[in-house]
Protein backbone atom coordinates (compact mmCIF):
# COMPACT_ATOMS: atom_id res chain seq x y z
CA UNK A 1 0.00 0.00 0.00
CA UNK A 2 1.14 3.52 -0.74
CA UNK A 3 1.55 5.51 2.52
CA UNK A 4 2.88 8.57 0.80
CA UNK A 5 0.80 11.71 -0.05
CA UNK A 6 1.38 12.36 -3.16
CA UNK A 7 2.44 15.92 -4.76
CA UNK A 8 0.28 15.58 -7.52
CA UNK A 9 -1.92 18.21 -6.45
CA UNK A 10 -4.66 16.55 -8.57
CA UNK A 11 -3.40 13.50 -6.31
CA UNK A 12 -3.98 14.97 -3.27
CA UNK A 13 -6.59 13.63 -0.97
CA UNK A 14 -7.87 16.80 -0.26
CA UNK A 15 -7.95 18.07 -3.93
CA UNK A 16 -10.06 14.80 -4.54
CA UNK A 17 -12.32 15.45 -1.68
CA UNK A 18 -13.06 19.15 -2.89
CA UNK A 19 -13.53 18.57 -6.30
CA UNK A 20 -16.21 15.90 -5.84
CA UNK A 21 -17.92 18.38 -3.98
CA UNK A 22 -20.71 20.13 -6.31
CA UNK A 23 -20.85 23.63 -5.90
CA UNK A 24 -18.62 26.75 -5.52
CA UNK A 25 -19.69 27.66 -2.09
CA UNK A 26 -19.61 23.87 -0.69
CA UNK A 27 -15.85 23.61 -1.29
CA UNK A 28 -15.19 26.54 0.04
CA UNK A 29 -17.23 25.74 2.97
CA UNK A 30 -15.41 22.39 3.39
CA UNK A 31 -11.95 24.05 2.80
CA UNK A 32 -12.52 26.12 5.72
CA UNK A 33 -13.90 23.37 7.59
CA UNK A 34 -10.36 21.66 7.14
CA UNK A 35 -8.21 24.53 8.39
CA UNK A 36 -11.08 24.35 11.25
CA UNK A 37 -10.01 21.37 11.92
CA UNK A 38 -6.40 21.85 12.10
CA UNK A 39 -6.89 25.03 14.35
CA UNK A 40 -6.83 24.84 17.94
CA UNK A 41 -6.99 26.99 21.27
CA UNK A 42 -3.45 28.33 20.60
CA UNK A 43 -3.16 27.91 17.03
CA UNK A 44 -6.47 30.18 15.73
CA UNK A 45 -7.99 29.47 12.51
CA UNK A 46 -6.92 32.77 10.88
CA UNK A 47 -2.83 31.45 11.34
CA UNK A 48 -3.85 28.44 9.57
CA UNK A 49 -3.22 28.87 5.32
CA UNK A 50 -4.33 26.70 2.59
CA UNK A 51 -1.17 25.02 2.66
CA UNK A 52 -1.00 24.06 5.32
CA UNK A 53 -3.83 22.05 4.67
CA UNK A 54 -2.43 20.43 2.28
CA UNK A 55 0.73 19.93 3.98
CA UNK A 56 -0.72 18.03 6.86
CA UNK A 57 -0.33 14.35 6.86
CA UNK A 58 -4.52 13.11 6.60
CA UNK A 59 -3.24 9.10 6.12
CA UNK A 60 -1.71 8.99 9.65
CA UNK A 61 -4.89 10.27 11.87
CA UNK A 62 -6.31 7.32 14.12
CA UNK A 63 -9.67 7.34 15.67
CA UNK A 64 -8.15 8.59 18.83
CA UNK A 65 -7.15 11.45 17.60
CA UNK A 66 -10.80 11.98 15.26
CA UNK A 67 -12.58 11.67 19.00
CA UNK A 68 -9.74 14.48 20.38
CA UNK A 69 -10.76 16.68 17.69
CA UNK A 70 -14.55 15.94 18.07
CA UNK A 71 -14.16 17.12 22.03
CA UNK A 72 -11.87 20.07 21.28
CA UNK A 73 -14.64 21.57 18.69
CA UNK A 74 -17.11 21.39 21.32
CA UNK A 75 -15.58 23.24 23.61
CA UNK A 76 -15.04 26.44 21.46
CA UNK A 77 -18.09 25.84 18.40
CA UNK A 78 -21.53 24.98 17.99
CA UNK A 79 -22.70 21.28 17.46
CA UNK A 80 -23.51 22.27 13.96
CA UNK A 81 -19.82 23.87 13.41
CA UNK A 82 -18.36 20.73 14.47
CA UNK A 83 -19.90 18.35 12.74
CA UNK A 84 -19.40 19.89 9.67
CA UNK A 85 -15.78 20.04 10.14
CA UNK A 86 -16.11 16.44 11.44
CA UNK A 87 -17.87 15.73 7.88
CA UNK A 88 -14.89 17.31 6.09
CA UNK A 89 -12.62 15.14 8.19
CA UNK A 90 -13.88 11.92 7.18
CA UNK A 91 -14.23 12.82 3.96
CA UNK A 92 -10.50 13.59 3.28
CA UNK A 93 -9.90 10.46 5.26
CA UNK A 94 -12.35 8.55 1.98
CA UNK A 95 -10.45 10.03 -0.19
CA UNK A 96 -7.31 8.77 1.62
CA UNK A 97 -9.14 5.45 1.40
CA UNK A 98 -9.72 5.97 -2.48
CA UNK A 99 -5.71 6.94 -2.80
CA UNK A 100 -4.78 3.11 -1.25
CA UNK A 101 -3.05 5.98 1.87
CA UNK A 102 -5.48 4.44 4.70
CA UNK A 103 -6.58 0.79 5.03
CA UNK A 104 -10.45 -0.03 5.16
CA UNK A 105 -10.60 -0.79 8.72
CA UNK A 106 -8.79 2.67 9.51
CA UNK A 107 -11.46 4.46 7.52
CA UNK A 108 -14.35 2.44 8.98
CA UNK A 109 -13.42 3.20 12.80
CA UNK A 110 -13.15 6.97 11.82
CA UNK A 111 -16.58 6.99 9.90
CA UNK A 112 -18.33 5.50 13.19
CA UNK A 113 -17.92 7.86 14.95
CA UNK A 114 -21.36 9.76 15.20
CA UNK A 115 -21.47 13.79 14.57
CA UNK A 116 -22.52 15.38 17.11
CA UNK A 117 -26.23 15.94 17.48
CA UNK A 118 -27.97 19.06 16.64
CA UNK A 119 -30.82 19.78 18.22
CA UNK A 120 -33.68 21.84 16.11
CA UNK A 121 -34.88 24.60 17.82
CA UNK A 122 -37.73 26.18 16.85
CA UNK A 123 -37.30 29.82 18.25
CA UNK A 124 -34.06 29.87 16.54
CA UNK A 125 -34.09 32.85 13.18
CA UNK A 126 -35.59 35.94 13.98
CA UNK A 127 -38.37 37.96 12.16
CA UNK A 128 -37.01 40.57 10.49
CA UNK A 129 -39.74 43.60 10.91
CA UNK A 130 -40.36 45.86 8.13
CA UNK A 131 -39.51 48.72 10.78
CA UNK A 132 -36.09 47.55 11.42
CA UNK A 133 -35.27 47.31 7.62
CA UNK A 134 -36.56 50.75 7.08
CA UNK A 135 -34.08 51.96 9.53
CA UNK A 136 -30.97 49.74 7.92
CA UNK A 137 -32.25 51.04 4.82
CA UNK A 138 -31.93 54.95 5.89
CA UNK A 139 -28.40 54.25 7.26
CA UNK A 140 -27.08 52.58 4.29
CA UNK A 141 -29.37 55.35 1.92
CA UNK A 142 -27.72 58.02 4.14
CA UNK A 143 -23.89 56.52 3.21
CA UNK A 144 -23.36 57.95 -0.37
CA UNK A 145 -20.20 56.24 -0.48
CA UNK A 146 -19.97 53.22 -2.83
CA UNK A 147 -20.21 51.02 0.58
CA UNK A 148 -23.42 52.26 1.57
CA UNK A 149 -24.37 51.82 -1.90
CA UNK A 150 -23.11 48.11 -2.16
CA UNK A 151 -24.68 47.29 1.41
CA UNK A 152 -28.07 48.97 0.36
CA UNK A 153 -27.98 46.55 -3.00
CA UNK A 154 -27.25 43.15 -1.14
CA UNK A 155 -29.57 44.35 1.90
CA UNK A 156 -32.49 44.72 -1.09
CA UNK A 157 -31.83 41.49 -2.76
CA UNK A 158 -31.51 39.70 0.44
CA UNK A 159 -35.16 41.25 1.67
CA UNK A 160 -36.74 41.21 -1.35
CA UNK A 161 -35.95 37.21 -2.43
CA UNK A 162 -34.58 35.34 0.53
CA UNK A 163 -31.58 34.76 -1.53
CA UNK A 164 -28.81 32.58 0.67
CA UNK A 165 -25.81 34.46 1.68
CA UNK A 166 -23.60 31.83 -0.01
CA UNK A 167 -25.11 32.45 -2.83
CA UNK A 168 -25.13 36.01 -2.89
CA UNK A 169 -21.32 35.54 -2.30
CA UNK A 170 -20.86 33.59 -5.71
CA UNK A 171 -23.10 35.90 -8.09
CA UNK A 172 -20.93 37.59 -10.92
CA UNK A 173 -21.84 40.48 -12.92
CA UNK A 174 -22.81 38.22 -15.72
CA UNK A 175 -25.72 36.95 -13.85
CA UNK A 176 -27.33 40.30 -13.49
CA UNK A 177 -29.68 42.03 -16.06
CA UNK A 178 -30.05 45.52 -15.09
CA UNK A 179 -33.07 45.72 -17.95
CA UNK A 180 -35.46 43.07 -16.70
CA UNK A 181 -34.19 42.98 -13.04
CA UNK A 182 -33.10 38.98 -13.26
CA UNK A 183 -30.28 37.45 -11.58
CA UNK A 184 -29.38 33.86 -12.38
CA UNK A 185 -28.36 32.20 -9.59
CA UNK A 186 -25.60 29.61 -10.48
CA UNK A 187 -24.23 28.79 -7.16
CA UNK A 188 -27.63 26.95 -5.53
CA UNK A 189 -27.61 24.25 -3.08
CA UNK A 190 -27.05 20.50 -4.42
CA UNK A 191 -25.46 22.79 -7.66
CA UNK A 192 -28.74 24.04 -8.88
CA UNK A 193 -29.29 26.52 -10.92
CA UNK A 194 -32.24 28.97 -10.52
CA UNK A 195 -33.34 32.65 -11.26
CA UNK A 196 -34.80 35.45 -8.63
CA UNK A 197 -36.00 38.78 -10.04
CA UNK A 198 -35.84 42.02 -8.63
CA UNK A 199 -38.13 45.14 -8.79
CA UNK A 200 -38.81 48.83 -7.70
CA UNK A 201 -36.12 49.71 -4.69
CA UNK A 202 -33.93 46.27 -5.10
CA UNK A 203 -33.74 46.65 -8.77
CA UNK A 204 -32.91 50.25 -7.98
CA UNK A 205 -30.70 49.23 -5.46
CA UNK A 206 -28.60 46.89 -7.62
CA UNK A 207 -28.37 49.23 -10.62
CA UNK A 208 -27.07 51.79 -8.68
CA UNK A 209 -24.04 49.50 -7.38
CA UNK A 210 -23.36 48.77 -10.65
CA UNK A 211 -23.04 51.97 -11.58
CA UNK A 212 -20.28 52.33 -8.93
CA UNK A 213 -19.07 49.42 -9.50
CA UNK A 214 -17.94 49.37 -13.04
CA UNK A 215 -19.54 47.10 -15.93
CA UNK A 216 -15.90 44.60 -16.19
CA UNK A 217 -16.81 41.49 -15.82
CA UNK A 218 -15.80 39.60 -12.16
CA UNK A 219 -17.75 38.93 -8.93
CA UNK A 220 -21.15 41.35 -8.75
CA UNK A 221 -20.27 42.50 -4.83
CA UNK A 222 -16.24 43.34 -4.62
CA UNK A 223 -14.58 44.69 -1.31
CA UNK A 224 -13.51 48.20 -1.32
CA UNK A 225 -10.11 49.60 -1.19
CA UNK A 226 -8.64 52.01 1.69
CA UNK A 227 -10.06 55.11 -0.13
CA UNK A 228 -13.26 52.98 -0.46
CA UNK A 229 -13.48 52.36 -4.28
CA UNK A 230 -14.61 48.95 -5.33
CA UNK A 231 -11.80 46.63 -6.11
CA UNK A 232 -11.64 45.32 -9.59
CA UNK A 233 -11.01 42.17 -8.81
CA UNK A 234 -12.97 38.40 -9.56
CA UNK A 235 -12.57 37.54 -6.17
CA UNK A 236 -15.66 37.02 -4.35
CA UNK A 237 -16.94 38.35 -0.48
CA UNK A 238 -16.85 36.00 2.06
CA UNK A 239 -20.37 35.11 3.89
CA UNK A 240 -17.96 36.27 7.20
CA UNK A 241 -17.88 39.63 5.49
CA UNK A 242 -21.58 40.16 4.89
CA UNK A 243 -21.91 39.29 8.59
CA UNK A 244 -19.59 41.74 9.74
CA UNK A 245 -21.06 44.14 6.94
CA UNK A 246 -24.77 43.70 8.92
CA UNK A 247 -23.78 43.57 12.34
CA UNK A 248 -22.13 47.33 11.63
CA UNK A 249 -25.44 48.20 9.94
CA UNK A 250 -27.29 47.56 12.34
CA UNK A 251 -25.17 49.17 15.52
CA UNK A 252 -25.27 52.01 12.99
CA UNK A 253 -29.41 51.86 12.52
CA UNK A 254 -29.40 50.96 16.64
CA UNK A 255 -31.86 47.95 16.07
CA UNK A 256 -31.54 44.54 17.71
CA UNK A 257 -29.15 42.39 16.13
CA UNK A 258 -30.12 39.19 13.42
CA UNK A 259 -28.22 36.94 11.26
CA UNK A 260 -28.48 36.96 7.34
CA UNK A 261 -30.19 34.21 7.18
CA UNK A 262 -32.91 35.81 9.51
CA UNK A 263 -33.53 37.73 5.88
CA UNK A 264 -34.18 34.54 4.29
CA UNK A 265 -36.62 33.19 7.07
CA UNK A 266 -38.53 36.08 7.14
CA UNK A 267 -38.94 36.15 3.19
CA UNK A 268 -39.72 32.97 3.34
CA UNK A 269 -42.70 33.81 5.96
CA UNK A 270 -44.08 36.23 4.08
CA UNK A 271 -44.10 34.28 0.85
CA UNK A 272 -46.10 31.28 2.56
CA UNK A 273 -48.31 34.13 4.14
CA UNK A 274 -49.02 36.30 1.47
CA UNK A 275 -49.04 33.79 -1.78
CA UNK A 276 -48.81 30.22 -0.47
CA UNK A 277 -45.89 27.29 0.16
CA UNK A 278 -45.55 27.04 -3.46
CA UNK A 279 -44.39 30.49 -4.46
CA UNK A 280 -42.19 30.60 -1.35
CA UNK A 281 -40.56 27.15 -2.39
CA UNK A 282 -39.84 28.25 -6.20
CA UNK A 283 -38.28 31.41 -5.14
CA UNK A 284 -36.03 29.74 -2.12
CA UNK A 285 -35.03 26.87 -4.24
CA UNK A 286 -36.04 23.81 -2.03
CA UNK A 287 -36.32 20.88 -3.88
CA UNK A 288 -38.71 19.52 -1.28
CA UNK A 289 -41.30 21.70 -0.17
CA UNK A 290 -41.52 20.24 3.70
CA UNK A 291 -37.85 22.38 4.01
CA UNK A 292 -39.91 25.43 2.91
CA UNK A 293 -42.72 24.65 5.54
CA UNK A 294 -40.04 24.65 8.04
CA UNK A 295 -39.09 28.07 7.55
CA UNK A 296 -42.21 29.73 8.03
CA UNK A 297 -42.65 31.16 11.63
CA UNK A 298 -45.53 32.95 10.91
CA UNK A 299 -47.05 34.70 14.17
CA UNK A 300 -47.13 32.70 16.79
CA UNK A 301 -49.17 34.73 19.33
CA UNK A 302 -51.69 35.28 16.83
CA UNK A 303 -51.87 31.51 16.20
CA UNK A 304 -52.65 30.57 19.78
CA UNK A 305 -54.96 33.26 20.25
CA UNK A 306 -57.09 32.30 16.74
CA UNK A 307 -56.45 28.45 18.58
CA UNK A 308 -57.69 29.69 21.99
CA UNK A 309 -60.69 31.39 20.74
CA UNK A 310 -62.35 27.91 18.82
CA UNK A 311 -65.62 26.71 20.30
CA UNK A 312 -66.15 23.42 21.90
Amino acid sequence: MNTTIQKDINQHPVSMYLNNLQSKNAKKTMALALRRALSTSKIPISDISSADVFAFPWNTITRAEVLALKAALLKRSSPATSALTLTAVRGVMGACFDLELIDGDTLKRIERIPNPKVHANPTVGKYVSIEDIEKLKEVMQLDQTPAGKRDLAILGWMWSQGVRVGELCGASLRDWNGKTGKLIIRSGKGGKSRENQLHNGAREAMNDWIQERGNWQGALFVALDKWGKPIKSDKYLSTHTITKMLEKRQRQAGIEKFSPHSLRRTTATDLIEQNGIRVAQIILGHEDISTTARYDRGDKDKAFQLAGERQF
